[in-house]
């Protein structure tokens, strides 16, 4: 399957945006339930591509429906609350707070802006204005997002064994731009220092500790 690929190089992008909003927030919302609402609401839009598998369904059924409703404002709210549903039970939080229905929905945003930037784009105010909006500045499958923000979701991260897999997976991304065709060497050692450079950055400013009462 051709779009395999794509696809779940957009899942790691996705997922990598979400994990580095919630570790962006400040220290009262680093908390299990928040980081999942925001990593799941950050993918949750991409459901669509199920309806690929249903009776009856054609290859251009699921080419017409990625990015349609799900990837809309209108639906923001629904899918927000959602994810932070799954959250809440994945993480077995004991309440509903206003900061996890937000961090949900902002999820939800947060997918369709990334969506946005890229040439595909997105119609997000479907079904009030069916029009079509792209950004054409970034590829789905986006090195420099991956690189921008893994050295900081991995030194962000509360355990050792996740900062360990984070910098793994930076790693691992690293080996296949070196190992893709698409890659070509200028790229692919551009791409390198410019991870270096950002894994500097990122080590070099400290987190700010929370402050005392």
């Amino acid at each position: 399957n051709t779009a395999a690929a794509p696809l779940a190089g957009s899942t790691v992008t996705h997922t990598i945006i979400g994990a580095a909003f919630a570790r962006s927030l400040p220290e009262r919302f680093r908390r299990p339930e928040i980081y999942w609402a925001s990593v799941i609401a950050n993918n949750l839009p991409d459901s669509d591509v199920l309806v690929r598998w249903l009776p009856g369904a054609t290859s251009l059924d699921s080419l017409v429906q990625h990015r349609g409703f799900t990837h809309t404002v209108l639906a923001a709210p629904i899918l927000g609350l959602v994810s932070a549903g799954i959250a809440k039970r994945l993480t077995r939080a004991d309440r509903w707070t206003p900061a996890l229905i937000v961090i949900g929905i902002s999820g939800i945003l947060l997918h369709v802006g990334a969506d946005f930037l890229n040439s595909y784009g997105v119609h997000p105010f479907t079904p009030f204005l069916d029009r079509w909006y792209y950004g054409d500045t970034l590829f789905i499958v986006e090195p420099l997002v991956w690189f921008s923000l893994l050295p900081f979701v991995a030194r962000e991260a509360d355990r050792s064994a996740a900062r360990i897999a984070w910098a793994a997976l930076a790693i691992a991304m690293l080996v296949l731009v070196w190992i893709f065709p698409t890659f070509p060497r200028g790229l692919s050692e551009s791409l390198t220092l410019f991870l270096a450079v950002s894994t500097s950055i990122t080590l070099s400013v400290r987190r700010p500790l929370p402050r005392r009462t």
